[in-house]
């Protein structure tokens, strides 16, 4: 446990640290200067809501931190029959727009990576697990302030916990098909800027 929470932080660190090497140096030369980011005419937010998987009904907040990085967080549920079953995820997201000629798009195409934690709890068994997810989309503006996106990608699990709440029965029809290496993602998102 304690070396999947230390892997975890570990790789966190390192999308961090990448994203800004490589894509935020606008940011963090005006946070060494001690200037505010939000001073920054770059800088903008973002409210959006959508679906995707594994992210299921979700909404959250993206801040647009210079001219090709975002950073983004989304928290989202799918409802159940049942109110003893549940889902809960948490995806924290970088976003890397590409641009032309260091301009900035207004329909950009993007990476998007980060991790996303998933809480799956039925009347059997509480389900966790964490991914890691790489993904490609494009940016769709409707008009200036309101817009879409949809990307698409991979998710490779890292982390994968399962705490039963029932004793196991055995079946001679019981099997797990559950863990596969690499499975895909797929976001779709309204959002709102200002």
């Amino acid at each position: 446990m304690k070396t999947t929470n230390l892997l975890l932080k570990i790789v966190l660190l390192n999308i961090l640290l990448f994203s800004q090497s490589i894509y935020g140096n606008k940011l963090v030369t005006d946070l060494q200067a001690g200037q505010n980011p939000q001073s920054n005419k770059n800088f903008r937010m973002d409210i959006m809501g959508g679906f995707g998987l594994p992210d299921f009904l979700h909404g959250g907040l993206r801040a647009h931190l210079g001219t090709n990085y975002r950073l983004g967080f989304t928290v989202g549920s799918l409802p159940m029959n049942n109110e003893e079953e549940g889902v809960f995820t948490f995806s924290l997201d970088n976003y890397a727009t590409l641009n032309r000629n260091g301009k900035p798009a207004k329909n950009p195409w993007y990476f998007r990576f980060g991790v996303n934690y998933i809480r799956w709890e039925t009347e059997r068994e509480i389900t966790k697990d964490t991914h890691l997810n790489f993904s490609f989309g494009k940016e769709v503006a409707i008009i200036d302030l309101f817009g879409f996106n949809i990307d698409a990608g991979l998710n490779i699990p890292i982390n994968h916990k399962e705490e039963r709440k029932v004793p196991e029965t055995s079946s001679w029809f019981d099997f797990d098909i559950y863990e596969p290496a690499v499975f895909p993602s797929l976001r779709i998102d309204l959002y709102f800027r200002f």
